[in-house]
C-alpha cells in the first residue's frame, strides 16, 4: 500500500512540477492604463490605440481591453514571456507614444480559470 501511494505522490509532483514549468513560459499581466490627458486628446488617438492592441491580438498576447467605468483609462488581460517583453510591446501603444496615457503592469499567476481558457493561459 505504501508502494501505491508513494507512486501516486510522485505523480502529482511531476504533474504540479509540469503545471509550473509551463507557466513560466508565459507570464500573465493585467496591464491598467491610466488616462494623462484630457478626453478629448485621448480621443483622438483612440482608434490608432485600438489598431495597435488588434496586433497583440493576432500575436496572442492580449486577451481582453477596454475602458475603465468611468473614463479613466483602461485595463488589459495581457501575457509575454516576461515583464520586459510585455513592456516593450506596450511602448509602442498610441497613447504612450502621444503621451496620453501611463501603462502599469501588474503580474499574476491564473491558477483558477474557466475551462475554455486553458490554451491559452498554458501558450498554446
Amino acid at each position: 500500500m505504501s508502494t501505491e501511494r508513494g507512486k501516486k505522490t510522485s505523480y502529482f509532483l511531476a504533474e504540479a512540477c509540469e503545471i509550473r514549468i509551463t507557466r513560466r513560459l508565459m507570464k500573465h499581466f493585467v496591464v491598467e492604463i491610466t488616462y494623462t490627458a484630457p478626453s478629448e486628446a485621448v480621443a483622438a488617438v483612440l482608434e490608432r490605440h485600438r489598431a495597435y492592441l488588434q496586433k497583440g491580438y493576432e500575436a496572442g498576447l492580449l486577451l481582453m481591453s477596454g475602458p475603465q467605468n468611468p473614463k479613466t483609462g483602461g485595463m488589459i488581460i495581457a501575457r509575454a514571456e516576461s515583464l520586459d517583453a510585455i513592456e516593450s510591446y506596450f511602448a509602442g501603444d498610441p497613447y504612450k507614444t502621444e503621451g496620453v496615457g501611463q501603462h502599469r503592469f501588474i503580474e499574476f499567476i491564473p491558477v483558477k480559470h474557466q475551462p475554455f481558457l486553458g490554451d491559452w493561459i498554458e501558450g498554446k
